[in-house]
């Protein structure tokens, strides 16, 4: 078991952790500046930046019917959205994608047929089998077949909506809208959390000056005409 201290104050519930990731749930990614596996250049737009760590982000969520701590709500470098550092009460430790409204001493759980819905009382960024789920509701992080991992609405501020339930075939399918209008039938043993992706006014945001797209590891973009 892994114990973690964290030092909170009354403004850290409502702020991103300013300190360094989980030392365990990291490691560091080598940058190839726009080339191949031959060395030759094929984007000429990449290059450079700041050195960057990747986030072991749990996708699948397969531990089940066991309630988890909010315990850090983080900024990640290699997405738009922010995660969040979840302690279970069997002690394990694990990054998922954060939901709106999700803070610090939340609680969730990722259900599995042992609980009932009404028991649960904050069932914002929790994990649910669609044939859990009610027509209306607004889900994101989905998966495409049961127990591949969230493939669907992982960006900031995107969501699904759930439209109908049908049965095919001996089969319940669910009938889910994607934020580009494409409608999917789905699997009812397929997973959803419930809310939408955290920081949604990231398409809002301007970048100040152009140092900061270098930082980000974009570099300069030159018409062609403009060349010789």
């Amino acid at each position: 078991m892994i114990l973690l201290k964290l030092k909170q104050d009354k403004f850290s519930l409502c702020r991103l952790w300013k300190g360094n990731p989980f030392t365990y749930l990291v490691f560091g990614l080598v940058k190839k500046g726009g080339r191949n596996s031959f060395g030759r250049i094929c984007s000429f737009r990449k290059g450079g930046g700041v050195k960057q760590k990747y986030r072991i982000v749990d996708f699948v969520r397969n531990i089940f019917n066991i309630f988890g701590i909010i315990r850090r709500i983080e900024y990640d470098p290699n997405r738009n959205a922010f995660i969040g550092l979840v302690c279970y009460k069997n002690g394990i430790l694990s990054y998922i994608i954060a939901v709106e409204n999700l803070k610090v001493n939340n609680t969730i759980i990722n259900y599995n047929n042992m609980f009932t819905i009404a028991d649960i009382k904050n069932l914002n960024g929790s994990s649910f089998l669609l044939k859990n789920v009610a027509p209306g509701l607004l889900i994101s992080n989905i998966e495409k077949k049961p127990g591949l991992g969230a493939c669907f609405c992982r960006a900031a501020g995107t969501f699904a909506i759930v439209l109908n339930k049908y049965k095919i075939c001996d089969k319940i399918y669910i009938l889910i809208r994607l934020p580009s209008g494409v409608e999917y039938l789905l699997l009812d043993t397929c997973r959803a959390v419930l809310g939408i992706v955290s920081n949604s006014n990231f398409r809002l945001f301007m970048w100040k000056k152009a140092g900061v797209s270098r930082n980000k590891g974009i570099r300069p973009t030159v018409r062609g005409v403009a060349m010789n």
